[in-house]
């Protein structure tokens, strides 16, 4: 019992020891606006593309993230 006492304090301590800062950065990307004549006013738009894009002509999986519509 004592043995997993120490094995258990000693995990904790490892685990909380550490500290832990944010290292994803924004990726390069392409940002341009429209106009939304729905909600009337300008949209940014930001695409991000892999480091070899341009490179090839693979298709890639797109990923289309939306904001919360306004009621």
């Amino acid at each position: 019992m004592k043995n997993i006492f120490h094995f258990l304090f000693i995990v904790l301590f490892t685990a909380c020891s550490g500290t832990n800062v944010a290292t994803n950065k924004v990726p390069k990307h392409e940002t341009f606006t429209i106009y939304s004549s729905k909600i009337g006013e300008q949209r940014t738009i930001n695409v991000w593309t892999p480091p070899n894009y341009n490179e090839n002509s693979v298709a890639l999986p797109v990923i289309y993230m939306a904001d919360e519509l306004l009621a």
